[in-house]
């Protein structure tokens, strides 16, 4: 949620902490701000880029968190969030995103990307128009970082299950329904965003359905 939040906003979402931690936890890596090349937002809901930006030494000035970093954002999913309709403009908050089109750090995308050796990006429509997931291969293994193509585990465990806010739910099952099967097939170790419990496991089926172990590797 980023490092702009007021004293209510961050009692309505329960914040423990408003900013997150992010950057104190890449500085126990001995990473700084400046260090970081690229950022890939998975989409331009508020939950999951507003941490791209934050205030400046003044208070008042919102710069890039990153200030070295290119920001890898989907052009559909750009073009979604400058121009948001009656359902989608709550979460797409322009200081977010914008700040990174005056600095000259945003790049656009057109589908599927290479990011770096067995990396890249990958299309899963359906939370949005253009959502991306982020896609790890290493010495045969793979992982997925799904973003909010399955919001929680049990999303992904069970096909028909959507969440009010995937603004193409059709879509997002199909999405899942392909993800679903390649996990089972590739053994990949699945990554989610919002999970309390499970955050990190491996899908194997079950029945009609499947389920998440959690990977104890």
């Amino acid at each position: 949620l980023g490092y702009r939040l007021t004293d209510k906003q961050a009692m309505v979402f329960g914040l423990e902490r408003r900013d997150g931690g992010l950057i104190e936890k890449l500085a126990t890596l001995n990473i700084a701000p400046a260090d970081v090349d690229i950022v890939i937002n998975t989409h331009l809901h508020g939950d999951h880029c507003g941490g791209n930006t934050q205030f400046a030494a003044n208070g008042e000035t919102i710069v890039p968190t990153f200030p070295n970093a290119e920001y890898w954002i989907q052009r559909l999913e750009w073009a979604d969030a400058i121009l948001p309709n009656e359902r989608t403009r709550a979460t797409y908050l322009a200081d977010n995103f914008l700040p990174l089109q005056k600095t000259g750090q945003l790049k656009l995308l057109n589908g599927d990307t290479p990011v770096a050796g067995g990396v890249q990006t990958v299309i899963t429509r359906g939370h949005t128009r253009a959502h991306q997931s982020i896609l790890i291969e290493s010495e045969g293994k793979y992982g997925l970082y799904v973003g909010d193509m399955a919001t929680l585990s049990y999303h992904f465990e069970r096909t028909a299950w959507v969440t009010a806010y995937d603004v193409e739910p059709l879509e997002n099952i199909e999405t899942k329904r392909r993800w679903q099967h390649w996990a089972v097939e590739t053994g990949a170790t699945i990554l989610f965003e919002h999970e309390p419990n499970r955050p990190v496991g491996v899908l194997r089926p079950k029945g009609r359905h499947f389920q998440l172990t959690v990977n104890s590797e």
